[in-house]
Parts: structure tokens; sequence; C-alpha cells
């Protein structure tokens, strides 16, 4: 191959461009269209600043999220533009008759197709130029701009316009006519941007049409992520249609057959697939997140569960696909459903997804209620399958495939649930009744957590009238502790959550016990077995109330803590007279999210106050939660056979109640009880992500400056790039 030939053919080309009206009004076109959303987005983001910082960050409200930015909108309309660049590529030769001067030339097919596209390549980086100085100018005007997010999104989207580009000078090659070229390219690009929602009930063509689907490969690198797979494939797909190119010139030239053309084609097209399935596979695949706040990365703590979990492991999804996350987990899903874990495959790529699929209609309640029509549920579940064209194995009951199974999902309300499987243990990873449904990286990272290391088992002591981990009323604690639909609710977050009777043995297993509003004192032999629990150096909650201080004495005793006053100040005086607000000490219990400890008030119902007992147990005692001067709670710990024992006093039993849960200003009870599970696993669970926040979060420039910014992008640029369009043309043809 001479390069030199090629320049000569990509000079030409990228002249031509210039040389004509359509190549100068594309430009200024595409220039308006992006200015337009970037100053809509700009005087949107300006005016927020009146509020407080904009919470996203410049880079990525202006660019990088997903969607509504500057990158999404290229993206999603650049593939309009592509085909009035490349329909006249080969076209217009045919046309013209220059094609029989190319063919007779010594300048080889290859030299001509790869010349032409480096010509349509420039000027196409010229498009693209106008994006670049949209980025360098906000990195001028926003301090702390994060730069280098924005970069993988500007590859991304020179890769898919030099993809477009590439197969729209294919089928230039194919006609003599401009229009058609046109018309074909726009269509191939369609089928290109939709092949991803076809065949995905077919195991095997599923994988090959998402390969193939060009949409949402730029917008994976637009988010800030370096994306190998997505990189080989725009790669794979430009030498793919550029190889399609040459052989089509060549048949020109030599008079080759169909059938040894279509051999060629079916080869190279076999080819770009295995090197674009290659490449895909996690252990070869590579992504790095370029964005400060590493929003594309998993947290350090779930890549810390994760590198344990070496070897095989698998992920079983029971779908009741009639609910929430069943009717996203069916087989045309699974695509989509499989790149959820691709960051944590990246760690170990030995991963197994399987899916079986039940029905009850009961259970998704949430999205259908059942009709009172007299049909059985197989009728109406066979109707709502044949109406939606669903194609499913055959369908069993909740209760038939756990007879099968042995797997217990009545235990799970028969809802969709996944089973993560690894080294002979499992356990279950739910879905939540909120927008987002699927568990997120906490969720996740707790159960990968509790798979590798064990779970927090935590003993609630019934018997004696103590609050319920199963009641739905004000009082009692399924919401904090039990409720499996909830994502915040801590069974989902490491801990096993069970009922301990206090006339027995507490079992090894328990790590903590909460003894949480007795109603009548405990019999010697459950004081005894309190006894030796505690004395033993195992963790522990205590929960008291006025009603129950007396109740809770020898307990309390145990612990050297003693009752003091009721708190029955009104704080509020919209409030009933037993509801005050606590303040939390800082530094003692880390709160759930985010590295704030607990700085806003906590809701007291009817609390006592707590004082250290005259005799002492041998428990440091840290006051950690105070209303006026009197404590409301207390951090415990000493040492036992050299084992450090942490317990916890709350004197209000209501601090971890459905009632005050549900409350969330201006009060903190939300946070309470995971806070006080961080502190007394040592950080273990909840797992809780470390993030770092935006710094691009403000802007240097006044109103004014917007407004001139506004004219010389919207007005300035457009003009600017039609005038020197025009005075070239004009100098041109006056030559």
């Amino acid at each position: 191959m001479t390069l030199k030939d090629s320049l000569r053919i990509a000079k030409n080309e990228f002249l031509y461009l210039l040389l004509t009206p359509i190549g100068w009004v594309i430009l200024a076109l595409f220039i308006v269209q992006i200015a337009l959303t970037y100053m809509e987005l700009m005087d949107f983001a300006f005016g927020r600043l009146a509020f407080g910082n904009n919470p996203f960050g410049f880079a990525a409200y202006l660019f990088t999220l997903p969607v509504g930015t500057v990158f999404s909108s290229a993206i999603s309309d650049v593939y309009l533009i592509i085909p009035l660049v490349t329909m006249a590529v080969f076209s217009r030769e045919f046309q013209s008759g220059s094609i029989k001067l190319l063919m007779s030339s010594p300048v080889r097919p290859h030299e001509i197709v790869i010349g032409k596209y480096l010509g349509i390549a420039a000027f196409l980086l010229v498009l693209i130029s106008f994006l670049v100085l949209l980025v360098f100018w906000t990195w001028s005007v926003v301090p702390n701009f994060d730069i280098l997010a924005t970069l993988p999104g500007l590859l991304g989207i020179y890769l898919l316009v030099c993809t477009y580009a590439a197969i729209g000078i294919f089928v230039s090659s194919l006609t003599r006519y401009q229009v058609i070229a046109a018309i074909v390219t726009l269509g191939v690009l369609f089928v290109l941007r939709s092949a991803a929602d076809w065949a995905q009930t077919i195991p095997i063509l599923n994988e090959v049409t998402a390969w193939a689907s060009v949409a949402g490969r730029a917008g994976v690198l637009q988010e800030g992520l370096i994306s190998t797979p997505d990189i080989v494939y725009f790669v794979t797909l430009v030498f793919a249609f550029l190889a399609f190119t040459i052989i089509r010139i060549s048949a020109l030239r030599s008079g080759e057959g169909r059938s040894r053309l279509s051999a060629k084609a079916a080869a190279i097209s076999l080819v770009a697939l295995s090197v674009g399935w290659l490449f895909s596979l996690p252990a070869l695949s590579l992504f790095i997140d370029t964005t400060y706040d590493r929003r594309n990365s998993l947290a350090p703590e779930t890549v810390a569960a994760m590198q344990h979990l070496d070897g095989p492991w698998e992920i079983e999804t029971y779908s009741n696909f009639l609910d929430r996350m069943g009717v996203r987990t069916l087989p045309e899903d699974r695509i989509a459903d499989r790149r959820r874990w691709a960051q944590y495959r990246q760690i170990n790529p030995d991963l197994k997804m399987s899916y079986r699929y039940f029905y009850d209609i009961d259970a998704a309640s949430q999205v259908f209620s059942r009709p009172e029509d007299g049909r059985t549920d197989r009728e109406i579940v066979d109707d709502y399958i044949e109406r939606r064209g669903l194609r499913l194995p055959e369908l069993k009951t909740g209760e038939e495939l756990s007879a099968e199974t042995g797997v217990d999902l009545g235990a799970q309300g028969y809802r969709s649930i996944r089973l993560i499987k690894w080294n002979g243990g499992e356990t279950v990873l739910r879905h939540f009744n909120d927008p987002r449904t699927f568990a997120g990286e906490p969720e996740r990272a707790a159960a990968i957590l509790k798979l590798v290391g064990g779970a927090e088992n935590v003993g609630f002591v019934s018997g004696r009238g103590e609050r319920s981990i199963e009641g739905i009323g004000n009082r009692a604690y399924r919401h904090n502790f039990a409720r499996l639909d909830e994502r915040f609710s801590l069974i989902n977050h490491g801990l096993e959550i069970e009922s301990v009777d206090p006339a027995i043995d507490f079992p090894n297993h328990i790590n903590t016990l909460v003894i949480a509003d007795p109603q009548s004192a405990y019999s010697e032999q459950e004081l005894s077995n309190l006894a030796a629990y505690i004395n033993g150096g195992r963790d522990f909650i205590v929960l008291v109330e006025p009603s129950s201080a007396k109740s809770l004495s020898d307990v309390l005793e145990l612990i050297g803590v003693d009752t003091g006053r009721p708190i029955i100040q009104q704080s509020d005086p919209t409030a009933p007279p037993e509801f005050v607000l606590a303040n939390a000490s800082p530094g003692i219990i880390d709160q759930y999210l985010g590295d704030v400890v607990l700085d806003i008030p906590v809701v007291i119902d009817g609390g006592i106050e707590l004082s250290p007992a005259l005799e002492d147990k041998g428990f440091a005692k840290e006051n950690i939660l105070s209303y006026r001067d009197m404590s409301v709670g207390y951090a415990l710990e000493r040492n036992v056979d050299g084992r450090r024992q942490k317990g916890l006093v709350f004197g209000d039993a209501d601090i971890f109640s459905n009632a005050n849960r549900a409350r969330t200003e201006p009060t903190n009870n939300r946070f309470v009880a995971s806070s006080s599970f961080f502190w007394l696993t040592d950080g273990t669970y909840p797992v809780k992500r470390t993030t770092r926040s935006p710094i691009d979060r403000d802007i240097a420039v006044e109103r004014k400056h917007l407004q001139v910014m506004r004219w010389i992008l919207v007005g300035g640029f457009p003009v600017a790039v039609l005038l020197a369009g025009g005075m070239w043309l004009l100098r041109r043809r006056a030559r």
C-alpha cells in the first residue's frame, strides 16, 4: 500500500466536502443543535446555584450523564447527518464516470477506499471539534472542572461517527444514486441502533444481535468509562465495512463472481464477530473510570468483598415473571440483566447466571390486581402470556417450583429473588418496592460479604411482650430489621434476624442480642441465661421505656446502667407531649450512608434518662445521645477474655420503631438502626460505600457573561461557519 496515494485521495475527498454547500450547512446545523442544548443546560444549572451548588457537578450535568446532556444529544441525532456526508463518496464517481479512471489507474482498490475514508474521517473530526471546544470552554469557566471524565465521551462520539461513515461509504459503493445511498445508509444505521431488541428470546441469536447493536456503545464511553469491549466494537465494525467496500471495488476491476464475493464477505463477518466476541469476554476486557467521583466503579468495600469470592460462582434468578423484577428479567431482557453484573465479572469472570420462572398473582399485587371474573390463576396467566407474545419455558406456581428445587420461595413471599452461590454456600438477594427495584451495590456487597465471611446473626428476645420484628404497627420493628421488600431493612444488609426464647440457652451463632422493652420482668432462669450471654462477652442492645424500666432493672444491673427521670417535656408545641428531639454526640456511631455522623435530631417518644450505675461492671461508657442535660443513649465497651465486647443502651424503645423510622424531617431515626450495627460490627454491616462528591459544582462567570456565550455559540459560530464556507466557495469558483 502506498500511503502517499491514500493521503492524496483523502485530501481530495476532504476538499470535496468543503467545496460543496452541503458540507458547510452540515457543520452549521450541528453547531446550532449542540449549542442550543449546551446553553439550555448551562442556564438551568446556573439558576440552580441560587439554591446551592449543582448536585451533579458541571461535567456530569452538561456532558456525561446518560440522558439529557450535550453528549447524549449528539449520540442520539448524529446518525441523521452521516448519510448526507457519505452518500456521494462513490455514487458521484459512478454518475460522472470517473470510477472507470480510478479502476484503470495504478492506484489499488484498498488505497482508494482507505483514502476516501480518511478524508471523511478528517471532515468528521472538524465536526466533532465543536464538542471539544465546548468542553475546553467549560473547563475555562468552571473551577475544578472534571475534564478527564469528558474525554472518553469525546472519543466515543468520534468512534461512533467514524463507524457510521464506514457503513455509509460501503453503501455508497453499491449504487450510483446518491439519494438511494443516503436512504439505505439511514436504514442500516437504524437497524444497528435497534438490533439489541431483536431475537432476545433465542439463546444464540440474542448474543449476536446484542453485540451488533450500536445502541449504548458510545453511551458507555460518554459516562466517563473507557471500555475496551466498546472500543474494539467500533474499530472492528470500521475495518469490516471498509473490507466490504474494498471487496466491492476490487470486484468492479476484476469481475469476480458473486459466489466468491459472498464467501469473502462471510469470512470478514465471521472474523469481525469473533474478534468482537473475544474482546468482550470479561477476562480480556478492561475498564478505566476517568470520573473524579468514580461513579462508574465499584466502591473499595465491594472490591474487597469480591476479592474473597475466588473460583466459580453462580447467580440463580427465581422470577415471578409478574412482579416488578420479574417483568425485567424475561428472556428478552437477559442481556441487560447480565450487564448489571459486568463490573463484578471484571473481578471474578467465572460467573454463571441462570433463570427459573414461576407465577404468583398475589405476590405481584404491586403490578397487577387479581381480576374477579371467575378465571383460575392459570387461565389468567396463560391469557397474559398470549397477549404479550411471551416465550417462556413451562411455568409452574411458586409452590410447585419450591417443591421441585428445594428453594423456599414461600419464605420470600413468592416474589422474585436471586440466590448467589459460591463454595457450597448460598445467600438471598432480593428486589425492593421502590422505583429502582433491583438491589444496588450496597445490597449486593452485603450479600457477597455474607456469603464469604458470614452474616451478623441478631437475636431478638421474645416472650415478655418485647417489640416485634414481624409486626407492622407503629411500635414494631419490621421496617428497620425484617421487611423483605424494603431496601434499607437490615435483613437485606448482612443481618440474619430471628426471635430467641430467653428461657433456654441462647444459640452460639447469635452475635448480637436485642432486648427491647419487655412488659414483665424476666424469671430467674431467663435472667441466668441473659447473664450468661452478657458475661460471656457477646454484643447486645438494650432498649428501655419508662414503662419497662422496672422490668429491665436486673438486666441493666448486669451492664452497670441505671435509669432516672422520664423524658416527657414537650419540645415542639405541635407534637404530642412525649415527642422530643435528642441530639447525637459526634464521632461515636458512624452514619450508614456517607462519612457524616448522626448530626441531626433523633425522635424520642416518651424516653427515660440513663446514667452509670454505682456498681461498675467494667464497661467504658460513652454518652452518644442526649436531650438537654439528660443522657438517653450509651455505647459500652469492655474486654472479655481478649475480645472487645460492645453494647448499646437507649432510653427509648421507639427509636427503632416503624413509626419513627418513617419520620425523615427534621429527624434521623431512619439511620439509627443501621448506624448502630455498623458500629457493633466494626464497620462490616451494613456495607458503607465510600464515595467522593463532585468538585466542579460552581461557575466563575456572571449572568451577563452567559448571555455573551449564548450569542457567540448559537449565533456567532454558525454564522461564521456559513460565511467562511460562502467565501471559500466563491473564491474557488472565481479561480
